[in-house]
């Protein structure tokens, strides 16, 4: 079976028409009919640009940034291996079609694969579609043609349809070929034809005792135009029809629709094509028809999203997520790209045919088909399987391998259509990193994820490329360019070829990408790696790539509520002071920079309209460019004027798309306390006290306190002293020095925790939600100066699992060591202590980050109300 169906090129149609032409004129000997043969290939030729150009506008090939925002996502799976050459030499060979898959009336599933023949396997449940190991083979099902006949050169079948009122009974459709030269030419000419089985496929006849082989074809292209195709068919019934999507027809290549009356079981002669002008009325045998936009031809419905769905899996065009807007009509749809091109839609070696020198393809992808996990091919819902074939870069036809994703379609709008998983691979001390299963014949072992890449691309969001240094075997991810003329060139490497591009990476945080992701070198073993932590697990960091997701899920604003109790004032005594918010609702709701601060009126910490007024902040309320942080998504104001004693309450407000004013849930509580003759004393505003008197000078000697060492410098745990001079004794008393002990902490700047304390974010546990997975650090201000004795994490896990914590400050350098927890079994949720053996000192209303690193298994860091996180951190006296 020719595997370049879709990438056919116009200089390819050209030289066919030609071929024909030049034929028929020689054949015919008349100059005035070689004369007007040539006018309709020119005409031919013209029609065949325009739908090439047309097809290249509906799939989008170029790329352009998508701002549409979607009524629902796709979430992409990791790549699995179900059938590889490395492993399963034999059957891999067959791998050409995309296979129908049959329920039998036992329950067990019967798939059919085909390579010019096709063969039966059975498997004992949907389960062991993913076991290749589990199919029992039933032989060669359906044997090609002979002599000079339309199926000569190979029968696939393509699509079967179980009889409900004779569940033995199956009705299929099958994919025929014939060439010239013995089958070794690729000028080809497809078609389709009946065939029927009365054992559950283990035996098939082709044709009917009306219509008998080899007059059993129901689709074939004009006589005049053999050439241009018609088969790699699926067939769906939807009511009282059966409707097969083709490849191919006159008009060039696509995808056509034809349909046959269920009660005439989609025998030949009873299909018939649709076209712009004539509707259903052309024949299927030689009638004419128009391709369909925006179509593949393995459609299923969905039950989830109420369409019928197809996902086209290119390397050239890239993966392709096709749906009909209405369930009642096949004849509009709308695409949209769901995993990225491997490189440009006119990259030669992508999806390449042909067996000759392989040596500088990248990837070929095909044949690709639906299945829900129960085994049912004609019915999905919102989960689901998409198998497809694919060959390595650099390998041959022989080398085939089957893969699936799972699939789940979320209904949630958003402007990122689709996510992928960024997986990382190791063998030995080399690491990949990609949304794509490596080679299987290299042995890499996942290792973990990292988080999300968007599958389309994005204003803001740029490709993440796969490059590969031979001389180090070393795969380097990447940003930059491609050279369209040189797309097999790394972008940013001339020494380094392509091998993908993995998905897209926001370039500042943006739509809920927000985690980190920095590219890492390891020197030693010449080995380059990305990781979400500046530390690169102790290796070189080169850069900050951008920044991805860390789960596919978005988080939800939850409604803001009438009524907020905020409980007891911060006191400050400027009444100018400057506030930091974090604006955690970013993902959420596009906001028009409205800031303002409510006056809490009667100063029982409620924000109501009942008690508080509003007052404008800085620059009239507006949000400014030039006071947003967008790594930390920090907004920093101050108020217009002088605020006058009292308690306040800063609130920030926000406008979705319909122009609707909405609360965010991002607050401060604050009380002013800048009256002269008073202070701020337990978060309330009290007359100032009488500084007591100094002692007098023949008091009791009071025990001096212990020296203040030099200032030092935690980095990673290890202390690095600063330049202060050192002060050398005098000779004479060199000899009598004690040693002054030496901590690794700085002074404390503010009064110090008198005693052991535990302190905790807003959680209470009937609100715990499970964030998207283990990744995002968790960033906390200090409420008191004191030592860090430890931390504790509401976690959950659905397979033994580790995980790694560990502070750093604000900066991102290390201030404490990191603490290992193994987690054993499965747990819904529970408190999992770290003791930091390196305990810092945190000062008063300063900012720190807790780090977290998933060593394995599906590990959840959960969050409170209002998006805080649930955590506990415990302090020590450090006096």
């Amino acid at each position: 079976m020719v595997f370049d169906h879709l990438k056919k090129y116009l200089e390819n149609k050209k030289e066919r028409l030609g071929t024909k032409l030049l034929f028929l004129e020689k054949k015919r000997q008349y100059l005035f009919i070689a004369g007007l043969m040539l006018l309709l290939a020119l005409s031919a030729i013209l029609a065949l640009t325009i739908n090439l150009a047309n097809n290249k506008k509906s799939f989008n090939l170029q790329e352009k940034a998508a701002e549409t925002t979607y009524n629902f996502q796709v979430e992409i799976g990791e790549e699995e291996a179900v059938i590889t050459a490395a492993r399963n030499p034999q059957i891999s060979r067959f791998l050409d079609t995309a296979p129908p898959v049959v329920k039998m009336a036992d329950g067990r599933l019967r798939i059919f694969l085909s390579e010019s023949n096709t063969y039966a396997y059975t498997l004992n449940s949907s389960e062991d579609l993913g076991n290749v190991a589990r199919w029992r083979s039933e032989g060669m099902v359906l044997p090609k043609g002979n002599g000079n006949n339309f199926d000569t050169c190979g029968a696939w079948l393509n699509s079967v349809y179980k009889d409900p009122n004779n569940p033995r009974h199956w009705i299929g459709w099958y994919h025929a070929e014939i060439r010239p030269n013995n089958c070794n030419s690729t000028d080809d000419i497809k078609t389709m034809a009946f065939v029927e089985s009365f054992d559950e496929g283990l035996h098939w006849i082709k044709g009917t005792a009306d219509h008998p082989y080899p007059q059993n074809q129901v689709i074939k292209p004009p006589e005049e135009n053999l050439y241009l195709d018609a088969g790699d068919a699926h067939v769906i019934k939807i009511g009282d029809y059966f409707y097969m999507f083709s490849m191919g027809g006159v008009g060039g290549d696509g995808y056509h629709l034809s349909r046959s009356l269920v009660s005439d079981e989609g025998k030949p002669g009873t299909w018939f094509n649709y076209s712009k002008n004539d509707g259903w009325n052309q024949p299927g045998l030689g009638g004419n028809s128009n391709p369909i936009p925006n179509i593949y031809n393995y459609a299923v419905y969905n039950s989830y999203l109420g369409k019928y769905i197809s996902i086209m899996a290119t390397g050239r065009w890239g993966f392709r997520f096709n749906y009909t807007p209405s369930p009642s009509n096949l004849l509009s749809w709308q695409s949209q790209l769901i995993y990225p091109l491997v490189s440009t839609s006119t990259d030669s070696n992508v999806d390449r045919g042909g067996n000759g020198d392989r040596q500088d393809t990248r990837g070929y992808y095909n044949y690709a088909w639906i299945i829900s996990p129960d085994g049912d091919t004609e019915t999905v819902g919102q989960e689901f399987y998409l198998y497809y074939m694919k060959i390595f870069p650099n390998e041959g036809f022989e080398k085939r391998n089957l893969l699936r994703r799972k699939i789940k379609i979320h209904e949630n709008r958003s402007t990122i259509f689709s996510k992928i998983p960024l997986i990382e691979y190791r063998k030995g001390n080399k690491t990949q990193t990609s949304t794509e299963l490596p080679n299987p014949s290299e042995n890499y072992q996942k290792t973990g994820y990292l988080g999300y890449l968007a599958g389309q691309r994005k204003e803001g969001f740029v490709p993440l490329w796969d490059c590969y240094i031979e001389n180090w075997d070393d795969h380097m991810l990447t940003l930059g360019t491609l050279d369209p003329a040189n797309p097999g060139i790394c972008p940013t490497d001339p020494n380094a070829s392509v091998v993908r591009n993995i998905g897209f990476i926001a370039q500042t945080p943006r739509d809920g990408a927000n985690l980190p992701l920095y590219r890492c070198f390891d020197e030693e073993n010449l080995n380059h790696f990305v990781d979400t932590t500046p530390d690169c697990r102790g290796k070189k960091k080169e850069f900050l790539m951008g920044y991805i997701f860390s789960s596919f899920e978005t988080p939800s604003c939850p409604p803001p509520p009438a009524v907020i109790q905020i409980g007891p004032h911060n006191c400050i005594t400027n009444n100018k002071p400057s506030f930091t918010i974090i604006d955690q609702e970013d993902n959420c709701v596009p906001h028009d920079g409205i800031i303002l601060i409510r006056k809490d009126v009667n100063g029982n910490g409620m924000l109501d309209n009942a008690s508080s007024e509003d007052i404008l902040v800085a620059g009239s309320g507006l949000w400014k460019e030039n006071a947003f942080d967008p790594q930390t998504h920090e907004y920093t104001f101050t108020p217009a004027e002088p605020l006058a004693d009292g308690a306040y309450i800063w609130r920030g407000y926000s406008r979705n798309t319909n122009n609707q004013k909405s609360l965010d849930n991002d607050f401060i509580s604050f009380r002013i306390c800048a009256n002269p003759n008073y202070e701020c004393s337990n978060n309330t505003c009290q007359i100032k006290t009488e500084t007591p008197p100094s002692p007098p000078i023949n008091s009791p000697t009071v025990e001096p306190a212990e020296p203040t060492p030099p200032d030092s410098t935690i980095i990673s745990g290890t202390p690095q002293p600063t330049n202060t001079p050192t002060v050398k004794p005098a000779p004479d008393e060199e000899q009598n020095i004690t040693p002054t002990p030496t901590t690794t902490r700085p002074t404390p700047t503010n009064s110090c925790l008198p005693g052991p304390s535990q302190t905790k974010n807003a959680y209470i546990p009937q609100a715990l939600s499970s964030t998207w997975g283990v990744g995002e650090p968790l960033k906390f201000q200090a409420n008191q100066t004191g030592i860090l004795d430890k931390v504790d994490l509401y976690l959950s896990w659905k397979a033994p699992s580790s995980i790694e914590v560990k502070i750093t400050d604000e900066q991102g350098n290390n201030i404490s060591n990191t603490v290992r927890q193994s987690l054993s079994g499965t747990s819904p949720g529970k408190w999992i202590t770290f003791d930091l053996t390196t305990e810092p000192l945190l000062q008063s209303n300063k900012n720190y980050i807790i780090t977290f690193r998933k060593n394995y298994g599906d590990l959840y860091v959960h969050r409170g109300i209002y998006w805080n996180w649930a955590y506990k951190t415990y302090f020590k006296s450090c006096q």
